[in-house]
C-alpha cells in the first residue's frame, strides 16, 4: 500500500491497542490506503488470535467491493503482496457491517448507535 513504513507501523500499533475498532466504511474507503491498511492490520492481529474485533459501518453511499474491485482497483493500491491485501479484505467483510444511516429518525439513529457500542467489548 501507498503508506509510509512509520505510517503502517503506528497504524498497527494502535490497531493492537484498541478496545475495538470500528471502520466507518464510505463512498471512498476502498480507495483509502489508510482504511485499507487498517483492516489488513486488524484481521492479521485477529487471525493470530490477537487484538481487537473488527466493527465495519456501512455508511450511505458505501459500496461492497466487487470481483472488479478486487481484479483491477486493489493492485493499483497495493504495489506489495496484492493476494494477502485481497484476502484480508474478503475476510474482513465476512463480518457482517452495522448499518448506519445518517439520515434516518433520531430513535433509528440511537438503534443503529447501540448496535455499534453491542460490539464494542
Amino acid at each position: 500500500l501507498v503508506v509510509d513504513q512509520a505510517h503502517s507501523q503506528q497504524i498497527g500499533e494502535l490497531v493492537l491497542r484498541a478496545r475495538a475498532v470500528v471502520v466507518l466504511l464510505s463512498a471512498g474507503s476502498l480507495m483509502s490506503a489508510v482504511q485499507l491498511q487498517v483492516i489488513a492490520h486488524g484481521m492479521a492481529m485477529l487471525q493470530q488470535g490477537e487484538g481487537a474485533p473488527l466493527v465495519p459501518v456501512s455508511l450511505p453511499g458505501f459500496l461492497f467491493p466487487t470481483a472488479a474491485y478486487f481484479s483491477a482497483t486493489l493492485p493499483l493500491l497495493c504495489h506489495e503482496d496484492t493476494a494477502a491485501l485481497e484476502a484480508m479484505v474478503k475476510a474482513f467483510f465476512k463480518i457482517i457491517a452495522v448499518s448506519f444511516d445518517t439520515s434516518a429518525s433520531d430513535q433509528l439513529l440511537q438503534t443503529q448507535a447501540d448496535q455499534v457500542a453491542a460490539r464494542v467489548p
